[in-house]
């Protein structure tokens, strides 16, 4: 999911409160959606063995040569269960063909949706693939692959700098980098990855623990760097109770219908809706709205349900939220990314 939506979504509060009637256009991308140079499939430029299958390629220029490369996401045909294996093929030059450059295995299972992204998460303007999904399951996970120096000939190898499922929910909190950076120096602010779980030493489900994850340049990874233990509020009720002890269909059918952000800042009123049975969730403002095909739930702890789904109009696009019930009539809402 992209930052301007990650931005909108991150820690939000909703409440079912009926909302003023917003002014929705036609659905429409953002100018600021950045769009890889690919389709959500094209063809692997590189041999792909028998026993796989390619369910999500992504072309992008990821060292400083002049051809670009393709990362691949390939999952086992004979046996689904089985995490995704990822590739990355480049360009020879000289003999102007493509080539199997590395190769890896992320912890997200194949037979889940998985989301393929890019993005520079330390601040050295390289980046790093991303892979995220679900493993079998249904707990989240985000694999984070860094490029790093290859003492061969092939001149493209990557390193896992974090692996993770969580219980609970996975995200990434990006900070606001100076204009430096944007002017293509680096920037010593790096992303914190950020991991919430129920806490296991207590029979509580409001009781969670928050890893935070923070890039250590020393070892090239991404290391805990504080763990806290917080209540999560919620009002129980015999509402909340029977939502909670049911099954994802009625978790799903408390969500159906229209949200509304409590608290407007300078991104305005924010409308969230939610439709189990047209399979849909959408983002709408006063001036536009983004709908998502609602593709998987996951009961991600007792009393917030996860979410994954991509967009209507570009299917690179993808979706994932945690969205807790924390009364009767407001939602709090995060985002992974």
């Amino acid at each position: 999911m992209n930052r301007l939506l990650a931005a909108l979504v991150a820690f939000l509060c909703f409440s079912c409160s009926p909302p003023p009637p917003p002014v929705v256009a036609p659905t429409s991308e953002s100018a600021d959606h950045k769009v890889p140079t690919a389709e959500t499939l094209v063809a692997p430029r590189i041999p792909i063995g028998p026993d796989k299958k390619a369910i999500q390629t992504l072309v992008a220029n990821l060292n400083q040569d002049p051809a670009e490369e393709q990362v691949i996401v390939l999952q086992n045909r004979q046996n689904l269960s089985l995490p995704v294996t990822i590739q990355v093929a480049a360009y020879d030059q000289a003999r102007k063909t493509s080539y199997l450059a590395w190769e890896g295995t992320a912890l997200a299972s194949a037979s889940q949706p998985v989301s393929l992204s890019l993005e520079d998460l330390i601040g050295d303007h390289q980046l790093e693939v991303l892979v995220q999904g679900l493993d079998e399951a249904g707990h989240p996970s985000l694999d984070v692959l860094r490029p790093v120096p290859s003492s061969g000939s092939l001149g493209l190898a990557y390193k896992t700098i974090f692996s993770k499922v969580s219980r609970g929910t996975i995200r990434i909190d990006h900070p606001i980098r100076p204009d430096s950076y944007s002017a293509g120096q680096n920037s010593n602010l790096s992303d914190f990855i950020v991991v919430d779980e129920p806490d296991p030493s207590s029979k509580d489900p409001s009781r969670m623990v928050r890893t935070t994850y923070a890039w250590l340049f020393q070892k090239g990874e991404y290391v805990s760097t504080t763990t806290e233990r917080y209540q999560r509020e919620t009002v129980t009720d015999a509402t909340l109770e029977k939502i909670f002890s049911g099954d994802n269909a009625t978790f799903e059918g408390f969500l159906s219908g229209p949200w509304v952000k409590v608290i407007s800042d300078k991104s305005g009123l924010l409308i969230l809706f939610f439709d189990p049975t047209l399979r849909e969730i959408t983002f709408a403002t006063p001036g536009t709205a983004e709908v998502y095909r609602w593709n998987v739930s996951s009961r991600s702890s007792r009393a917030s349900l996860y979410l994954i789904g991509s967009n209507s109009l570009i299917d690179l696009i993808k979706l994932q939220m945690s969205v807790a019930a924390t009364s009767s009539d407001t939602l709090e809402v995060s985002s992974p990314d």
